[in-house]
């Protein structure tokens, strides 16, 4: 990105500073900074599993009982056992 220009007033400015001649000054210790950056890592890698698991659950259960299509026998087949049902669901509960 060349020649983009951000106002002052949409950046966020705690730890970090631009003055009127376009230098960049840090406030605190750096430290800090990558500390806290690791702590909401850690929590992001912790809280995604426990997030996406809802959606995982609602969409084996439906393809477990979700039917369509009549066979010889008049019964409907569970959508469940399609192949390509099985790739999307199965390999996403793995």
């Amino acid at each position: 990105m060349h020649k983009v220009v951000i106002p002052k007033r949409n950046m966020l400015r705690k730890f970090v500073s631009v003055d009127k001649s376009g230098e960049l000054k840090t406030k605190g210790d750096p430290k800090i900074s990558y500390a806290t950056m690791m702590v909401i890592r850690q929590y992001l890698s912790c809280l995604s599993p426990k997030i996406y698991a809802f959606p995982i659950i609602i969409a084996v259960r439906y393809s477990l009982f979700r039917t369509q299509f009549l066979t010889s026998e008049k019964q409907e087949i569970p959508i469940i056992n399609y192949q390509s049902q099985k790739e999307k669901v199965i390999t996403r509960v793995a």
